[in-house]
């Protein structure tokens, strides 16, 4: 609203009598310490609130990671039952080489005619491809051994990430002790 005449701006203008000094200042304390009030409920409730997010994502991680370790565990168990299969296997195998190589061995004692030499070379084309077989295993049991040390690294890694959050943890429960303490 503007003056409209010399009289009233000068009015306004007019220095403020003590009383009403003294008013003005009460109510510019009052408005001050009010104000302040509202800033530090605020602050307290806004401390809370971020203090909740930290540990919404704190738990979100945590429980990220449990479920990590928890499929490498369930992939681990699985390779572990992969080997005692293959171990299984490989024993079959070992025990019809030693069945063929005693059958082998009464062949050569007991027989010397056509038909040993005829079974021997059956033999020898079987045993060709029994170690075929062999190399080929022994090459899977070297992709199942590698596959074991990439599992165990990526173990070893979560651990490291797992420590490394209780680290952040930690950090954070001194910084939240620590505004508590103030």
């Amino acid at each position: 609203v503007f003056p409209s005449t010399k009289q009233e701006t000068k009015n306004r203008l007019a220095p403020f009598t003590n009383s009403r000094k003294k008013h003005l200042s009460k109510n510019q304390k009052e408005e001050k310490r009010a104000l302040q009030e509202e800033i530090k409920v605020f602050w307290e409730e806004n401390q809370d609130f971020h203090e909740q997010i930290k540990v919404f994502q704190e738990e979100k991680k945590a429980k990220a990671l449990r479920l990590e370790i928890k499929a490498f565990r369930e992939k681990n168990r699985n390779f572990v039952e992969e080997i005692k299969a293959f171990l299984e296997e490989n024993k079959a195998f070992l025990e019809k080489i030693k069945a063929f190589q005693l059958k082998k061995k009464a062949f050569q004692e007991q027989e010397k005619n056509n038909t040993f030499w005829k079974e021997y070379k059956v033999f020898w084309k079987k045993d060709k491809v029994f170690w075929e077989e062999d190399i080929a295993i022994s090459r899977d049991k070297m992709a199942l051994w590698e596959e074991y040390m990439a599992f165990r690294e990526n173990d070893q890694e979560l651990q490291e990430g797992k420590g490394a959050l209780w680290d952040m943890v930690e950090v954070l429960w001194d910084e939240k002790y620590a505004l508590w303490k103030k």
